[in-house]
């Protein structure tokens, strides 16, 4: 059994393992060609970088002849559903990434969160929570900002106003983020992308008592590691899903948003 089961996953190819590999091909956008979608501030080309060899490569799975994305069998997958996006900023460029191979094929229409701005950073509000109809197949795409899956309260970015209040997040594992386990209903297939936020000085609470904190910015505090938190906020977004979501919704999955290529978060 367990021989057989390791043939399959070889034969299927090693998604756990991968890397990048060079392509003739261009990518389906770039920063002009998928209108609002993208912020100008992610324009590589528009803000100087003469060199465009960084486009010409794609992702693969060990072991696998993965074909190209295909708009039309996607949205042909998700006929008549609603797939949402609910994480942090890596999670939103999931979800973007998906709406500009989409409409490279396909019109959309943003039906919330137009108007937003071109503001770098995750303060635009408007951008937070956008929606997108793709009227041919009457499918949706849709992203919630939550970069702790739950209830929680961030910190001030600048640090004049960090100074004069709140320096640090608070989380509340026991309250869901209503700003989207309220639509949760209205939900056919969910992505969960979130973790980096964790990482940041925080305070935990469980039924209105402090369970510990990361980077703590209380004296006499346990420190706790990322991964018990982590768990039981992924854990109860779960939750959330399966408590709420219609019986014939699709599938649900879960994963940490990976780092930038590069970048210490």
């Amino acid at each position: 059994m367990a021989a057989r089961s390791r043939r399959r996953l070889r034969q299927r190819g090693a998604i756990t393992r991968t890397g990048r590999v060079r392509t003739t091909e261009g990518p389906r956008y770039n920063g002009s060609s998928c209108g609002e979608t993208i912020k100008a501030g992610q324009n590589c080309e528009a803000h100087g970088r003469p060199d465009t060899g960084y486009i010409y490569w794609r992702w693969r799975p060990r072991g696998c002849a993965l074909p190209p994305f295909d708009p039309a069998e996607f949205l042909s997958a998700v006929r008549g559903r609603h797939v949402a996006f609910v994480g942090d900023s890596l999670a939103r460029n999931q979800c973007e990434s998906l709406v500009c191979l989409l409409t490279s094929a396909f019109p959309a229409q943003l039906v919330r969160g137009a108007g937003g701005g071109d503001g770098d950073g995750d303060g635009d509000e408007l951008r937070k929570f956008r929606r997108w109809a793709f009227p041919s197949h009457n499918a949706t795409v849709s992203v919630f900002w939550s970069p702790f899956l739950v209830n929680g309260t961030e910190r001030p970015k600048s640090p004049a106003a960090a100074a004069g209040g709140l320096d640090h997040n608070r989380i509340y594992f026991d309250q869901p983020d209503e700003r989207w386990a309220a639509e949760v209903p209205g939900f056919d297939v969910v992505v969960l992308s979130a973790g980096q936020w964790y990482l940041n000085s925080a305070m935990f609470y469980d039924r209105g008592a402090v369970i510990g904190c990361h980077r703590c910015p209380e004296r006499n505090r346990t420190e706790t590691g990322f991964f018990g938190v982590f768990r039981l906020a992924v854990r109860n977004a779960l939750c959330e899903v399966i408590t709420r979501i219609a019986a014939t919704s699709s599938s649900s999955s879960s994963s940490s948003s990976p780092a930038r290529p590069g970048w210490l978060w």
